[in-house]
């Protein structure tokens, strides 16, 4: 399908629910139309990755941006409230959205992951330096509820740079794709291959043609729900998934 038959169709229908997430036309309009990604873009595509890459790993999560939003503002001591539901303890690669502001509009976005393999925590920003001071901050409460050492400065990981500010969201989805599937297999963050620039600038229709395709797949797939049911696909969407990445 072409990319305005794609954009056609995805802006015609006005939403998607998947999950606990709504995806609605205006965020779709942002895809389409190179603007800000939205934090409710981010939070549907870590829940995705949550629910259709992790199902065969495992040993992975992508905290929602609300969730990791409310962490940089509460001490260690509580962040149990917030993650212990997530079963963070039983995962080994875990990733947070950064944001530079509160209110999430016209956000800078980087990428911190936290990878037990390594007992580090790396820092992925599309604009180096700008998240540099938030990403200190949430990382040395992650290192002191994890209970780890932190005795080293954060990992500054170089990176694609963005050439548009609006980027830096687009960054985030298609890095935190990037590290997970590199992870995953190596069971170390150390050596991810960095991202192209033509990898970046495709993201944005990969993710119309994923919205696309949920909206029209609804027999394909399930999704997890408030009960925390496991998430599964059929075998001919992982296939089709697999083949194509997305």
């Amino acid at each position: 399908m072409s990319r305005r038959g794609i954009d056609q169709n995805v802006s015609s229908d006005t939403s998607l629910t998947f999950g606990e997430t709504r995806v609605t036309g205006s965020d779709i309009r942002l895809l389409s139309s190179n603007g800000w990604i939205s934090i409710t873009l981010i939070s549907f595509f870590f829940e995705y990755l949550n629910s259709r890459v992790f199902t065969s790993y495992k040993c992975s999560l992508c905290v929602s941006p609300e969730v990791t939003a409310l962490l940089q503002i509460t001490p260690a001591v509580e962040f149990d409230a917030f993650l212990e539901p997530l079963e963070v303890h039983q995962k080994d690669l875990i990733i947070f959205s950064i944001s530079d502001n509160t209110d999430h509009d016209n956000s800078h976005w980087s990428l911190l992951v936290f990878s037990k393999w390594d007992n580090t925590i790396f820092h992925f920003d599309s604009m180096a330096g700008h998240n540099s001071q938030h990403a200190t901050s949430l990382g040395e409460k992650i290192m002191a509820y994890f209970h780890v050492e932190y005795n080293t400065q954060l990992t500054e990981v170089e990176c694609l740079q963005e050439k548009q500010a609006q980027d830096s969201g687009i960054h985030i989805l298609a890095q935190a794709e990037q590290v997970i599937t590199y992870a995953a297999k190596a069971r170390t963050v150390t050596g991810c291959p960095t991202l192209t620039e033509k990898y970046v600038n495709d993201f944005r229709q990969k993710m119309l043609k994923l919205i696309w395709k949920l909206k029209h797949s609804s027999s394909v797939y399930k999704i997890k729900s408030k009960n925390r049911d496991p998430s599964l696909f059929s075998k001919s969407w992982h296939e089709e998934y697999d083949r194509d990445r997305f």
